[in-house]
């Protein structure tokens, strides 16, 4: 019993701390585009926005080669910096640039992108091509930074609010547990906001990612690029919405086994 008490509060204080590192990233979230502006402005770093299945991230990257100490809360970053769509697109151009992506881009109309000749002198074309945005050594990137910081906050916030709520709500609820009170009506309704919470962010979060990807696109296609035609297709993902479900059937479950203690009280 001992031990288990000892598991149920060592839990709790992960939830914790976990909660303290997604504020923080909230908070570096408010910093960043002005921190990336000047960064990129003063030609001693560049940044990338980017998504991946479904989640937006970013990476900052400054002249000494490290990244941007004010970057721990990007996603995917060592993944995304070997990947061959993210990295050429930071370190290519020099410093100063800004990229955004990763998109497939196609010509208006349908058209052969790209004609080459092999050593046989055989046609060989491409349709399309998969990439980074990049813009090398903007001017203005501020204005850049500008046109996609709403999606991008409102998916960080979004986010990050959900997972909050859903951290404290798991270390209320392993207190209940902690004190024999598991199969509560309270404890119950807790479990079930916590498979809702899920649901939602399944399905918030890839809205707010494809809104970014279309603004990116939209500022690309606009300012720089004409007779081609960037893909910004939704990217949904069903981890959580299953793992939503998965923790509603277990509210039931859990609301089965209150009826059932209630009975073998009345009973004896």
């Amino acid at each position: 019993m001992k031990s288990q008490n000892s598991l149920l509060i060592f839990l709790q204080q992960v939830f914790r701390v976990s909660e303290f590192f997604v504020v923080l990233t909230l908070i570096e979230a408010l910093f960043l585009f002005p921190h990336a502006a000047s960064l990129v402005a003063s030609g001693h770093g560049n940044v990338a926005f980017f998504v991946t299945n479904g989640t937006p991230g970013y990476i900052l990257q400054n002249d000494s080669g490290d990244f941007d100490p004010l970057a721990f809360g990007k996603q995917s970053v060592e993944g995304m910096l070997n990947s061959d769509q993210v990295a050429p697109s930071l370190g290519y151009f020099g410093f100063g640039n800004i990229a955004f992506g990763p998109f497939r881009y196609t010509t208006e109309g349908g058209r052969q992108l790209l004609v080459l000749k092999n050593l046989n002198a055989e046609a060989v074309q491409m349709d399309s091509l998969t990439g980074m945005f990049s813009f090398i050594r903007p001017t203005n990137p501020g204005e850049i930074l500008a046109a996609i910081q709403g999606p991008f906050l409102l998916s960080v916030f979004c986010t990050g609010a959900i997972s909050i709520a859903i951290l404290e709500l798991l270390s209320r609820l392993f207190r209940r547990v902690q004190q024999d009170e598991a199969f509560t009506a309270a404890s119950i309704q807790r479990i079930r906001v916590i498979g809702i919470l899920f649901i939602i962010s399944g399905l918030l979060r890839p809205l707010t990612a494809w809104w970014l990807m279309r603004r990116m696109a939209d500022y690309a296609l606009h300012h720089t690029a004409t007779g081609i035609y960037l893909h910004t297709p939704f990217q949904g993902s069903f981890t959580a919405i299953t793992t939503g479900l998965v923790v509603l059937a277990l509210a039931e479950l859990f609301r089965q086994g209150q009826r059932l203690k209630e009975e073998t009280a009345l009973t004896i």
